[in-house]
């Protein structure tokens, strides 16, 4: 698996000055001088300039690593990578939770402020943690998704939807939690015959679908939850609180 997102982020790295027109270096020095130091921050300044989700965290994630590849040490590559200049910039401005998928991609220049939310699903896989999460085994993951009876298949959308937009995604089966993480965990779907419970630390700005976790059903170490029973409610406003759980769980 490493080899492989070595492979991955190897390709990344290397389409970045054709698709993009600048190289890894340019792109750690634009990171270095956009005036955003929080990681959040950076990947929402990383889409307005045209990256989807996941590529604009891969990119941002190897800035915090000092401009080095994820996994530049695994044998994929011996290529050395130019590291990126002091990154200790003054503190960004703070970005709202809600506004993390609100710029439409772009290949050049700055988005409009009132750009309509679009979360691609062409992305190439965010690297995990370098310690990996132990993964479930699809036995693990059916056992647990029976308790949603006639909700099974829309707890099964709500896994492809998330696994969709947050690629190389780890579920983790901790009875009665079906645990996500990429890397650290940063949700858990609880699967039940009248709704299915998504908790996450989706950020104050949620309150439009989301509450306070009730944990007399269970317990979990996320804040919020979001109650499900309907498919209709897998739209972009639920991508949106998935993007947000996702950067959250970065900081």
């Amino acid at each position: 698996m490493a080899r492989d997102l070595g492979e991955q982020e190897r390709a990344f790295v290397t389409s970045l000055k054709e698709d993009t027109g600048r190289d890894l270096s340019g792109w750690m020095s634009a990171i270095a001088e956009c005036g955003h130091s929080r990681r959040n921050d950076i990947i929402d300044w990383l889409r307005v300039q045209g990256f989807t989700f996941a590529n604009a965290s891969w990119l941002e994630r190897i800035h915090h690593n000092g401009g080095q590849l994820i996994y530049g040490d695994d044998g994929t590559s011996t290529e050395p990578v130019a590291s990126t200049t002091d990154a200790r910039l003054p503190p960004a401005r703070e970005i709202s939770d809600t506004q993390h998928s609100k710029f439409e991609p772009e290949t050049t220049g700055e988005a409009a402020p009132d750009a309509k939310p679009s979360l691609s699903r062409s992305f190439v896989a965010a690297p995990k943690a370098s310690t990996p999460v132990t993964a479930a085994s699809d036995q693990e993951i059916a056992s647990l998704l029976l308790a949603a009876k006639g909700l099974r298949p829309l707890a099964e959308l709500i896994l492809r939807e998330v696994d969709a937009l947050v690629p190389t995604l780890v579920q983790t089966a901790e009875p009665p939690l079906i645990t996500i993480a990429s890397p650290m965990p940063f949700a858990a779907l609880l699967t039940g015959p009248k709704d299915l419970r998504l908790f996450a630390d989706f950020g104050p700005g949620s309150r439009d679908r989301t509450r306070k976790a009730d944990t007399g059903r269970v317990s979990t170490p996320f804040p919020d939850v979001l109650v499900l029973n309907d498919a209709r409610q897998i739209d972009d406003r639920f991508r949106e609180l998935i993007a947000a759980a996702y950067t959250r769980a970065l900081q």
